[in-house]
């Protein structure tokens, strides 16, 4: 399950799936996901290897979301009002917002017209790693 949250408008839109498509290694400091209103006619694949060979850019992913199963209503789905869903995601990691911000850039011309609005603005997040120390040895 993939979720996204934006607070000012009190949405809350996720997606159960699959991972469509995946390239690079390991997990960058900042993650951009771009919600797809529609499921992708490109080639995944394609995209996400020449997205993953960017600079300073770790890891893309596309995650088709399973609409039969996520529709299904749930208790916890009745308590937001605001919920709803997406048929793709696609998940960019990088080392720094710049190197993101020029990967989503070079992805205005590959993507329909429809998806330039969230790209344009998209909030970017930071991704944190936390170890309890009581887990290190002595």
């Amino acid at each position: 399950m993939v979720a996204t949250h934006h607070a000012a408008a009190r949405q809350f839109r996720g997606g159960g799936g699959r991972v469509a498509a995946s390239a690079g290694t390991g997990q960058g400091g900042i993650v951009a996901p771009l919600r797809l209103e529609t499921a992708p006619s490109w080639d995944a694949a394609t995209l996400v290897a020449e997205i993953a060979r960017l600079d300073r850019i770790i890891a893309a992913r596309v995650l088709l979301t399973d609409i039969a199963q996520t529709s299904i209503k749930t208790r916890e789905k009745g308590m937001r009002s605001n919920d709803g869903s997406f048929a793709a995601l696609l998940l960019i990691e990088g080392l720094d917002g710049a190197a993101v911000r020029d990967a989503l850039h070079h992805l205005r011309n590959k993507l329909p017209a429809q998806d330039h609005g969230a790209i344009d603005s998209l909030t970017l997040y930071r991704l944190t790693f936390s170890l309890p120390k009581r887990l290190l040895s002595d």
